[in-house]
């Protein structure tokens, strides 16, 4: 029941419960995640925007027009009464302009939702994409350009949604006839995270050489030892370690002997005895201890 008495400059209170879900929203996902943490803002600071809702009568109640994330937390709270904005006299093709609009200004649809919902708009209304425009605010060719993306099939649009792309990815891949090639370009640039840039760049590539693309995005990824492919089957060999062998026994003991005459230049009178037998020659070398 409307309620002109606590009405404040057409804001006043209605029950939760006499608020009936809009058909017309645009809007079809809702993050659970961000209801709550809604509803903790509101809990904290108050409803800060009241909702829109249009009156229907006694006996119809209240139909949301916009806001059906902050009813959706209020009821969360348990609020038996929600503030909003009541709009009276306002019939069905109002109601889907005005929650369309609230929803550009607040930049909450997705892209193929505001795409859909500019469909849905002019389909009710009769509208053409110039009117349609200007009724919501856009440039015609901004309609014209959200309207082409509903001709993505519902696997390019999980791809472009779940892979966080954005409206000009969407947009680039429209240019490419086949619906595989579409479906390929934007996986892709969903698991490596391409700029808006990259992605138009590679379906200009996936145009002048389709096969080509295809199958470089489709290979399967290299191993660390296919990435550098060996020149020859001589790269492949370790190479061996350089060991160094002193074959004529005559040079180890001149490099002995030639040792202890420069440590004997150098005033240390140490001493050397060598002995040689069948098996062998054996050195024993006296230095003697310098004390302080």
């Amino acid at each position: 029941m409307f309620d002109r008495e606590r009405s404040v400059k057409n804001v006043v209170l209605v029950s939760a419960g006499e608020i009936r879900t809009n058909p017309r929203q645009p809007r079809r996902k809702f993050s659970e995640e961000g209801i709550v943490t809604l509803a903790d803002s509101i809990s904290r600071h108050g409803l800060i925007q009241p909702i829109s809702v249009r009156y229907l009568g006694k006996r119809a109640g209240y139909e949301l027009i916009a806001g059906e994330r902050r009813l959706r937390a209020c009821r969360l709270l348990g609020m038996e009464k929600v503030p909003c904005i009541v709009f009276e006299n306002v019939d069905e093709l109002k109601s889907a302009e005005l929650a369309m609009i609230e929803n550009l200004h607040r930049e909450q649809l997705g892209v193929f939702e505001e795409a859909a919902a500019i469909e849905e708009l002019m389909k009710r209304s009769g509208m053409n994409q110039a009117e349609a425009a200007k009724a919501l605010s856009l440039s015609r060719c901004a309609v014209s350009n959200k309207l082409r993306l509903l001709a993505l099939s519902p696997q390019q649009r999980n791809a472009v949604v779940e892979g966080g792309l954005g409206e000009r990815h969407a947009r680039a891949v429209l240019s490419i006839p086949d619906d595989a090639g579409r479906t390929l370009i934007l996986e892709y640039a969903a698991k490596e995270g391409l700029s808006a840039k990259k992605t138009e760049d590679l379906v200009t590539e996936y145009l002048s050489d389709p096969e080509g693309v295809r199958a470089r995005l489709t290979a399967p990824p290299k191993t660390p030892k296919q990435e550098k492919e060996p020149e020859s089957e001589q790269e492949t060999k370790p190479k061996p370690i350089r060991k160094f062998f002193v074959k004529d026994v005559r040079i180890f003991i001149n490099s002995v002997d030639k040792a202890l005459r420069m440590v004997k230049e150098c005033g240390i009178d140490v001493s050397a005895d060598r002995r040689e037998d069948e098996n062998g020659i054996e050195y024993m070398i006296r230095v003697p201890k310098i004390t302080a």
